[in-house]
């Protein structure tokens, strides 16, 4: 957490400590930020964080 953002958790993953089975994929879950609406939904929530999100070219 940080000192802005309190109610949130962020989960830090080494690779040299993560083996093949202790994550699995969503096949229902995904987003396409290339464009559309995936992508304004994602400048919009960067955008409370102070994140700049350049869209593709």
């Amino acid at each position: 957490m940080s000192r802005r953002c309190k109610s949130d958790c962020a989960y830090v993953l080494f690779g040299d400590r993560v083996a093949p089975g202790d994550l699995e994929q969503d096949p229902g879950f995904g987003r396409i930020f290339g464009t559309g609406l995936d992508l304004d939904r994602l400048i919009d929530w960067c955008a409370t964080v102070r994140v700049d999100v350049m869209p593709p070219i």
